[in-house]
């Protein structure tokens, strides 16, 4: 018998008020992700996948579902009861100079999990400290530094270390390296690889880049308008995806020999608003596949072999 997923979660729906209205910002999402497996969650602006990171880890209300992390229903837990289970999940935020404390220096900013939960004080507390910022490739020197007086590559760092000093079994990395140049970008994917095959990490990392997640993630699922439209191994979906969105996405994202690019045809308008989403299938009205069903009928995710998608034309085997 194969072990219970680590994190598993179950029909989840996130819902904002605005402007005296319900936006479903997530819409009935199931998914699992299992011990030591990195899952990438891929999708445009505006899909969710930031609202589904941090409802994952309670960061924001679930409107309906729920999350089981370590066998244990995150969901019936109240704030008191959640503290001991914050330690092993953490999250690396897309802006790391909002996420950090304009006020704290560097010592500081990274010392206040282990200060929270009581895992280190004193001489032990500075040189855990430390050892964090030299795992990410900080020199110690800014200890005393503020975020305003640090690069971007170094606050995203920080920002690493921070949610790694508490010791978590699960990080989510919200588009981690998103704000930070092609170098050192490639540092800091390849320096957040390593400490996940240092530390065993369990990742849900969030992208829309889809180099990135063919580089880190064993399994892909792609998000459109609040709901997951497909999931898959990483390498099956690069090869052979079967919804009209993933194949659009993986059309047009950039080549390194422009001789190679395949035709694309960017998908008709814009995403829609969640406050007003389409009837049925919420990529008809861009899909070049509609039919009759996809205007009318909400697809599930069917399972295919290896794979789950949500699409009445291509869920043929």
């Amino acid at each position: 018998m194969s072990a219970a997923p680590l994190l598993e979660a179950d029909d989840v729906c996130v819902r904002f008020a605005l402007r005296g209205r319900a936006l479903a910002a997530v819409d009935h999402v199931s998914l699992t992700i299992d011990d030591g497996e990195t899952l990438g969650l891929v999708g445009e602006s505006g899909s969710g996948k930031s609202t589904l990171g941090r409802a994952l880890l309670r960061l924001v209300p679930l409107a309906a579902g729920r999350v089981r992390f370590e066998d244990q229903e995150l969901t019936a837990l109240d704030e008191r009861a959640l503290r001991p289970l914050r330690r092993r999940m953490q999250m690396v935020f897309q802006d790391a100079s909002a996420a950090l404390n304009p006020r704290m220096t560097v010592l500081d900013l990274v010392a206040e999990g282990l200060d929270i939960h009581g895992l280190a004080r004193g001489a032990e507390r500075g040189e855990r400290v430390r050892a964090l910022l030299a795992q990410v490739g900080v020199d110690d020197a800014v200890l005393g530094a503020y975020p305003h007086e640090l690069s971007g590559g170094q606050r995203q760092r920080v920002g690493i270390a921070r949610a790694l000093a508490v010791e978590p079994r699960f990080l989510v990395c919200d588009e981690p390296t998103s704000a930070l140049d092609a170098s050192v970008r490639a540092q800091v994917l390849n320096q957040l690889a390593d400490l996940r095959d240092a530390r065993k990490l369990t990742m849900l990392f969030i992208t829309h880049d889809l180099g990135v997640v063919r580089h880190v993630a064993g399994r892909v699922a792609v998000m459109y308008l609040g709901r997951v439209v497909e999931e898959a191994p990483t390498e099956v979906l690069f090869t052979d995806a079967r919804h009209p969105y993933t194949r659009a996405l993986l059309a047009s994202a950039p080549v390194p020999d422009p001789s190679k690019r395949r035709a694309f045809v960017p998908p008709k308008g814009e995403m829609a608003s969640a406050l007003d989403p389409p009837s049925g299938c919420a990529f008809h009205p861009r899909c070049p596949d509609v039919v009759d069903r996809c205007r009318t009928e909400v697809p599930q995710l069917v399972r295919i072999g290896a794979r789950s998608v949500a699409c009445h034309v291509h869920t043929a085997t």
